[in-house]
């Protein structure tokens, strides 16, 4: 698919351009977009590595960010109704940052290895923010805006808008 752009600017009158998915996947030329953040307070169990019994329970706090990779987004155009239609991929976890400074554990006297502990605290806040609808529609909705505003500047001029 492809559109067809005529630019209006006097110092390229009457030059065409073609507007096609990949001019607009170039356009948003971001790799990685977090769209969303997430703040976690959590529990997470630590056990044992041969016997699977658990060893402890550590409380923490994670900052947990969800978005896409932009290159993935699929543009669906249609020429005669002057229509883009982003496709957007499954939202992921892209960073989960434990706040390793801040740890208590139960009991309190247990000693782990504290890459054991980040390991298990990381997976754990990425299990709860992947379960979260509300860090998921935040994240939607933001990468919809975010996506229309780097757009809006290539496809109003010619009378193209963004459908969802």
């Amino acid at each position: 698919l492809f559109i067809y752009i005529r630019f209006s600017n006097a110092s390229e009158k009457g030059k065409e351009k073609i507007l096609t998915s990949s001019t607009l996947t170039d356009t948003i030329d971001i790799s990685e977009l977090s769209a969303s953040q997430f703040t976690y307070n959590g529990i997470a169990e630590v056990k044992e590595e041969k016997k699977g019994k658990i060893k402890c329970y550590v409380r923490y706090n994670a900052k947990v960010k969800a978005g896409i990779d932009m290159k993935d987004v699929k543009w669906e155009i249609d020429n005669d109704k002057k229509t883009i239609k982003p496709i957007l991929p499954p939202i992921e976890i892209n960073t989960s940052a434990v706040d390793d400074s801040e740890f208590s554990f139960i009991p309190e006297d247990t000693s782990v290895e504290l890459n054991t502990i980040l390991t298990v605290c990381e997976k754990d806040s990425e299990r709860e923010a992947m379960e979260s609808k509300e860090l998921l529609k935040s994240a939607e909705d933001n990468l919809k805006s975010i996506i229309e505003g780097l757009l809006k500047p290539v496809i109003t001029p010619q009378g193209y808008k963004v459908i969802w």
